[in-house]
């Protein structure tokens, strides 16, 4: 096969993952932000943050339980049955002793974040770690034979289930915290479950030395960066709950939530799609950097505006969605907005290093990242939400830069180019700001209801936004001559198809 035929498969295989990645993860996320809209109106923000604070634990334990298994089970060239039995079998051991582990000093814990009622709830939660490691190396495998559609499935029904048929009916029972404990053990159970019946393979034990050695090798060098990546995610809320009480923390986590919606829609759905195809090319540098600048656009390029539109409508959003009652996030969602496409974009070089194999390195930055975020989370609590949240903005600004220079070692691309990417997309959301600002300042000179100005001025700022972009067309060549003919031809094989299933 010639390098144009090996590029254009490579290329469908992407946009074809992508595709339904994208369904996936946009499906998961309108449940998501209906449950969060339900759940709001009838939990309090304590409830949230108990759960929260618990949930910032164990994230940091599952890290550890999975050792880096998954990503060397996706990066590894030749894959042997011995590699996956003993990958299942290592994940397996960790997830049972890093639970009882939690189990046992949840007390120790409960009295750190002293939160009236943690105890059990750490407790309860602590299950999930060994759930998690059960599925580690299922998930890794769907994830390297580039089969999207089961992963799209598998986070769809499992959130479905946990908080459809668990969550929200033990809410409205008035089980308060205990509807999201049940509902977060349930998630993982589900997805245990579905993975085991779909993956055959991750239900194989046994254990091979040398292929410990060598999983373990790339493994423990990816787990110091996963670990520090996990704290960098956690160490804001941690030293919320620590410092600020459960309250201010179930406020500031739905205001990160509500943000990760779109973020985990763009940024989380081309994690998983670069990562594997990014490993296919690991040899070719220059192919590397065309398609990690391509993509770097193409992601800066939606998710900027959206930001500008997301802060100009905050208010109106979390007024809508959550109530007047959680109107003290506001400022809070705003802040983490701005931030929003650098939290999707490191992930691109994130991507490269992993495909690279350089998790060391990986692994120092990622522990200077969670540094940073703890720095300014707890410089940041001295002016209350706010402040935590422009400490971790600068945290992410910081690491987005960090991790685009050590990809620049590793592929060669122009920094000349990086700056022109991120002017024009900066240029462009600067103009959507504006417009949109405009707009909203125009709607509520003639109309009084909060809905009808939301409704109106998200669709006219979309417009403001489609126009920006054919009048700075010629600065988009690239990007729109990639997405336009591939969203075309997505839209054809994928969507009569689910059309066809759903009839």
């Amino acid at each position: 096969m010639n390098h144009n035929s090996s590029s254009s498969s490579l290329k469908n295989k992407a946009v074809h993952g992508f595709s339904w990645l994208m369904l996936g993860v946009v499906g998961k996320n309108l449940l998501q932000l209906a449950v969060l809209v339900i759940l709001a109106r009838l939990l309090a923000p304590n409830d949230f943050g108990l759960v929260a604070a618990a949930v910032a634990v164990v994230s940091l334990l599952k890290v550890v339980a999975e050792v880096g298994i998954g990503p060397a089970i996706v990066q590894k060239k030749k894959l042997e049955i011995a590699d996956i039995k003993t990958a299942n079998t290592i994940a397996l051991l960790l997830g049972l002793a890093l639970f009882l582990l939690l189990y046992f000093s949840s007390e120790l814990i409960a009295n750190f974040f002293s939160m009236d009622g943690l105890l059990p709830i750490m407790q309860a939660i602590s299950l999930s770690l060994l759930f998690s490691g059960l599925h580690t190396v299922g998930l890794a495998l769907l994830q390297k034979d580039l089969k999207f559609k089961q992963i799209s499935f598998l986070g769809i029904f499992s959130y479905l289930v946990a908080y459809g048929a668990v969550g929200v009916p033990l809410a409205l029972l008035g089980y308060s915290v205990w509807a999201l404990v049940f509902a977060t053990l349930s998630q993982t159970l589900c997805s245990l479950l579905v993975v085991l019946v779909v993956e055959k393979r991750s239900r194989q034990f046994g254990f091979d030395i040398s292929s410990c050695k060598q999983l373990l090798n790339f493994g423990f060098g990816h787990s110091l960066a996963k670990i520090a990546s996990a704290f960098a995610q956690q160490a804001d809320n941690i030293v919320i709950g620590r410092f600020l009480g459960a309250e201010a923390l179930g406020g500031y986590t739905r205001a990160y939530q509500l943000m990760t919606v779109p973020a985990l829609a763009i940024g989380g759905t081309v994690d998983k799609v670069v990562y594997p195809l990014m490993s296919m090319i690991q040899d070719d540098n220059e192919r590397m950097a065309r398609s990690y600048m391509l993509a770097l656009s193409v992601v800066s390029m939606v998710a900027m505006p959206l930001s500008a539109i997301l802060i100009v409508y905050a208010h109106e959003i979390i007024s809508l969605l959550f109530g007047e009652q959680w109107g003290f996030i506001v400022p809070v969602f705003q802040v983490l907005t701005v931030i929003m496409v650098f939290r999707m974009s490191y992930k691109l070089s994130d991507g490269v290093v992993k495909a690279k194999g350089k998790v060391y390195r990986r692994a120092v930055r990622q522990f200077l990242f969670a540094s940073l975020v703890l720095a300014g989370a707890l410089i940041g609590q001295l002016w209350g939400l706010v402040g935590v949240a422009s400490g971790v903005a600068l945290a992410i600004f910081a690491n987005y830069i960090v991790m685009a220079a050590l990809a620049k070692s590793l592929i060669n691309f122009s920094w000349h180019h990086f700056v022109i990417v991120n002017a024009k997309n900066i240029l462009y959301s600067l103009f959507v700001l504006a417009g949109s600002l405009s707009i909203k300042v125009l709607l509520f000179e003639f109309l009084e209801s909060v809905f009808l100005v939301f409704c109106l001025g998200v669709i006219f700022s979309g417009l403001v936004a489609l126009s920006g972009l054919m009048l700075f067309k010629r600065f988009y060549a690239s990007e729109l001559s990639f997405v336009f003919p591939y969203l075309v031809k997505v839209t054809k094989a994928v969507l009569p198809k689910i059309f066809r299933r759903a009839v």
